[in-house]
């Protein structure tokens, strides 16, 4: 979308629609780009997004703020790459069988030599 078509833009609250978008990050790359540069030279556009921008902070402004379950973390990882989270005692087993092993042969060696 071009700075023409920006200012073209037809339907239910124009520039002050896209305004709307644009705070909220709705505007494909184009459409931010060219309302972006209509932002810096317009200041009645400049206006439209300082008030929504006050007017959609009120809607989160009474929210608490909460952390999200532990649980989460583990969600996120495997979306992102595609594995699941091994718990910490599969983590561990395979350190914990080589400490035993060493333990033993040392054990053995110590035994024969003495």
């Amino acid at each position: 979308m071009t700075q023409v078509d920006l200012e073209r833009k037809t339907g239910p609250g124009g520039d002050e629609a896209t305004a709307a978008e644009y705070v909220l990050g709705l505007l494909t790359a184009d459409e931010l780009h060219a309302f972006e540069a209509q932002l810096i030279t317009d200041p009645d556009l400049q206006q439209d997004v300082a008030a929504w921008r006050a007017y959609f902070v009120t809607f989160t402004e009474t929210l608490p703020d909460k952390s999200p379950p532990d649980t989460l973390r583990n969600l996120v990882e495997h979306r992102i790459s595609g594995k699941k989270r091994k718990p910490i005692w599969v983590q561990v087993v395979p350190y914990a069988i080589g400490a035993v092993i060493g333990a033993i042969l040392t054990w053995l060696v110590q035994s024969t030599l003495s």
